[in-house]
């Protein structure tokens, strides 16, 4: 599971980063589709709420190092990149305030410590 997410992520990232360094003009509404796909697809990469759904799964699943692993090192990078490119403040307020809310009431329906983290 963790594989497929995670080509899908960098699938569409590549299709997002393709799309903006088109060389047709687009215009202000056309270049936000592909900067809001780029942050989606690493949004997907580091697993924050709304698109959580295989993170939980895959952190029952592993070994105690492959989840330090995946909660650490693993996020590094989509996270760097994704500092880098935020433009839309309205987009990720809602992301922050939907991981913020997901989290709090998934973590209270959890019993397994490592699917809580």
């Amino acid at each position: 599971k963790y594989f497929i997410v995670q080509a899908m992520a960098s699938t569409m990232l590549l299709f997002s980063i393709l799309l903006i360094q088109m060389k047709y003009p687009m215009s202000w509404e056309m270049e936000l589709i592909p900067s809001m796909m780029v942050s989606s697809s690493l949004l997907l990469k580091i697993g924050a709420a709304p698109f959580h759904f295989w993170f939980p799964e895959v952190m029952g699943t592993s070994t105690w190092i492959n989840c330090l692993t995946l909660m650490t090192w693993q996020k590094i990078a989509p996270m760097m990149v994704l500092s880098y490119c935020i433009q839309q403040s309205k987009f990720m307020f809602v992301i922050i305030i939907s991981s913020i809310i997901i989290g709090a009431m998934g973590g209270l329906n959890q019993t397994s410590l490592r699917q809580l983290l």
